[in-house]
């Protein structure tokens, strides 16, 4: 019966870490270029149970439960919508912005969401630097056109390229300007996923009850002998 136990406890552990990824996609259902993601699940490796007694008796396999193999992130393109902002961008591919960070890192992203700073560079929201191919973009109190191959214009001249970070190397998609990319989390879909697991959840606490109580009595039936 503890094996009962032990089993449910992995599903239950399972459902917990899916309805905090769940509730993290619909979070950030309206978060530009957000990629949602998913719990992938998988079984743990089953293992020979055997009766000691005169011999080792092989009595069969047991499953030991489910277990989180990984998060997959949807890497499939959000809806693009235009805006009113110069210093807005969106990727039509595979690919990144890049940016950098703080502490001198580089962070990548696909919100291209951008603004001049105080000191007449390119940022995001969070004050991290946009990079291009030569560094950080200034911009000044200049007029920026980019063409759909990256390429920055300031006022008409030819100033850098976005440095656009992709898997393969080299980006072959399109820079769109005055548009941005939405989220890919379907908030519809992403709730009806919560239910399941939420139910799923439920039953498998309720089960853990039950046979937690089976097991009470049956310590306390042997108790009495």
């Amino acid at each position: 019966m503890d094996g009962t136990i032990r089993v449910i406890a992995t599903g239950i552990r399972y459902r917990t870490q899916s309805i905090n990824i769940i509730a993290n996609n619909i979070a950030n259902a309206n978060t530009n270029g957000f990629k949602r993601s998913e719990l992938m699940a998988g079984e743990f490796e089953a293992y020979l149970s055997s009766r000691i007694d005169a011999e080792v008796t092989p009595i069969g396999n047991e499953n030991r439960g489910v277990q989180a193999t990984g998060v997959y992130t949807d890497q499939r393109r959000g809806d693009l919508y235009l805006t009113d902002s110069m210093f807005d961008f969106a990727l039509d591919g595979d690919g990144s912005f890049t940016l950098e960070g703080a502490g001198g890192g580089q962070l990548l992203t696909r919100d291209g969401h951008f603004q001049v700073g105080a000191d007449g560079y390119l940022t995001d929201a969070r004050g991290n630097y946009v990079l291009g191919e030569n560094g950080r973009i200034y911009v000044g109190r200049g007029y920026i056109w980019v063409s759909e191959a990256g390429n920055i214009y300031i006022n008409g001249r030819l100033s850098d390229r976005f440095r656009i970070t992709t898997v393969a190397g080299g980006y072959s998609g399109r820079v769109l300007q005055r548009c941005l990319e939405r989220s890919n989390v379907r908030p519809l879909d992403e709730m009806m996923k919560m239910i399941e697991d939420s139910r799923a959840f439920q039953t498998y606490s309720q089960v853990a009850l039950a046979a937690d109580k089976i097991l009470q009595k049956t310590v306390t039936e042997i108790g009495r002998v």
